[in-house]
């Protein structure tokens, strides 16, 4: 009889850390400043909630899905030369042009941060000029001229 041909082991492969999940995104500016952290969450919460009181104001060029949950804004009208778009869902936005492309936040944005990164349209003299002023837009939008949503 011949031998029996051993099996090939198998080599325990490293477990892949699971990545902490984000409760919220913040944007970096008011870090230090409870008050101010405390208004841009309320801000991105409200805004969230309330897509289609804002969303067509900052991106003339977005349009809704056919269930109306999701809004989306195409790479190419933010005069990026990227294939997949920005999408806007109460559940957060995802810039799925970077998602892949080594973005720390792999993609995911608050409202204040896509307002204040591409509001409105390239040459745009409404696209607020930083983030307490891409806040403050929004505020108005949901509105609020305290900073506050309503």
């Amino acid at each position: 009889m011949g031998a029996v041909p051993k099996r090939p082991t198998k080599v325990a492969q490293p477990e892949k850390p699971e990545k902490p999940a984000r409760e919220r995104l913040e944007p970096t500016a008011g870090a230090g400043d409870p008050d101010r952290a405390a208004q841009y969450r309320a801000v991105n919460d409200a805004a969230l909630a309330r897509l289609g009181e804002w969303v067509p104001l900052a991106f003339p060029q977005a349009h809704q899905t056919a269930g109306g949950a999701t809004w989306r804004v195409s790479s190419a009208s933010l005069g990026r030369d990227l294939e997949e778009d920005i999408s806007f869902t109460a559940h957060g936005i995802v810039d799925w042009g970077i998602a892949d492309q080594g973005d720390a936040r792999e993609g995911k944005r608050t409202p204040i941060d896509v307002v204040h990164e591409y509001g409105g349209h390239p040459g745009n003299p409404r696209k607020p000029d930083d983030v307490t002023n891409a806040a403050a837009w929004l505020a108005e939008r949901l509105g609020s001229s305290s900073g506050r949503p309503t």
